[in-house]
């Protein structure tokens, strides 16, 4: 058994401890127990995620020789403005990359269990929710992503649910700073003022157009004519699984919440407005699963928080336990789905957790020697 797997079958058994048998004490434990080792693996991996070796090569690229005359400097590569800012002065003072991605990690993990504790009921629920996509795909890999969607569950709920707009509009351009997706959700705030019956018939909308953009023509006209990123749309690359995924998500938090008309909050109201929209940019991008998911993360990320409250707030118990029920097992086949479609050469079986005390590739580490002797020749040839 993998440490990855391991720390799913904790969640679940959490889960279903705060389900059934709700005691405070037993559900805190296995919280911060799983807070704990979740950190603990974020903090000290080595190699793990798809994207941790790429985002050696930004660290590697910053203008560590030159010291602070540079520390705002940004290449143009594929990290936001801020990002390469908390980068830069790290170098600046000759920290490792090590210390800086734990740094970040710890960050990162106590903004989302304040948010998770402010904001959720079910506390081991969304632990469970999180850990598919938010965790495997934004924590350990994507952590400019990972500290956007922090930023967000600690700071930008709370503003929803205060309707703080002015507040809410500065967050989200503080997160922009670490990865611009989160700019697609300046576009919630007029939808707030929308009632959710009518803003739910975006949804078959959003489907018709995805379809129509995927089976026609549009798509190769859109990515050549916009280029870029959008190039990706001209070779169509749908995830099936995960459209259906999010569609029986979608369709559970809705029964869920049209259930429970009368009980129902604002602050409710605006997340599931949210989460509409993320679903509506996942099916109307379904050309290109890669912009799609990405563009809709924010969005989605609201089931960590609706799921927990509509469960709360029902007074049905044998509806909650089997929701309960089915989202641990949803949840745990997109654990394993994402496991193997993140590493290609292993099953999620196979991949185990290495840290940075484990044996080193010399291979990539020598890889990541060449890429800095690079970047301290570029920055001494044009500082």
């Amino acid at each position: 058994m993998t440490l990855y797997i391991a720390l799913l079958l904790i969640m679940i058994l959490g889960t279903i401890v705060e389900c059934f048998r709700p005691d405070k004490k037993l559900v805190s434990f296995f919280y911060w127990g799983t807070i704990g080792l979740l950190t603990f693996m974020l903090v000290f991996r080595y190699g793990q995620g798809a994207d941790y070796w790429g985002y050696r090569n930004i660290y590697a690229d910053a203008p560590w020789k030159r010291g602070f005359p540079l520390f705002w400097y940004t290449r143009d590569l594929h990290s936001e403005l801020g990002f390469r800012f908390c980068i830069n002065i790290f170098t600046a003072l000759g920290i490792s990359h090590v210390y800086f991605y734990g740094l970040w990690s710890i960050i990162m993990m106590t903004f989302i269990s304040i948010g998770i504790q402010r904001n959720s009921p079910r506390r081991m629920l969304s632990l469970l929710l999180l850990y598919p996509t938010v965790g495997l795909t934004y924590l350990f890999s994507g952590v400019r992503a990972g500290m956007m969607l922090a930023i967000i569950f600690c700071f930008g709920i709370p503003a929803i649910q205060k309707k703080q707009w002015i507040r809410y509009t500065v967050i989200i351009l503080i997160c922009a700073l670490f990865h611009s997706s989160a700019l697609f959700l300046l576009i919630t705030i007029p939808v707030l003022f929308i009632p959710s019956r009518k803003v739910i018939w975006l949804a078959p909308v959003a489907v018709i157009l995805g379809l129509l953009i995927t089976y026609t023509p549009i798509h190769t006209m859109i990515g050549n004519t916009l280029g870029g990123s959008f190039e990706r749309i001209i070779n169509p690359e749908i995830s099936w699984l995960g459209l259906a995924e999010r569609t029986v998500m979608f369709g559970l938090i809705t029964a869920m919440y049209l259930y429970q008309k009368e009980e129902r909050s604002q602050s409710v109201t605006c997340l599931y407005n949210i989460y509409i929209l993320g679903y509506c940019i996942a099916w109307g991008g379904m050309v290109s699963a890669y912009i799609s998911q990405r563009a809709s993360v924010p969005f989605k990320a609201m089931e960590l928080f609706l799921f927990p409250i509509l469960i709360a707030n029902s007074n049905k118990e044998w509806i909650n336990r089997l929701l309960t029920l089915l989202l641990i097992g949803i949840s745990s086949v997109m654990v394993f789905k994402n496991l193997n479609a993140y590493f290609a050469d292993k099953s999620a079986f196979e991949y185990h957790y290495v840290g940075i005390w484990e044996e080193k590739n010399e291979l990539l580490e020598n890889w990541i020697i060449d890429v800095t002797r690079w970047a301290e020749n570029t920055y001494n040839e044009n500082p």
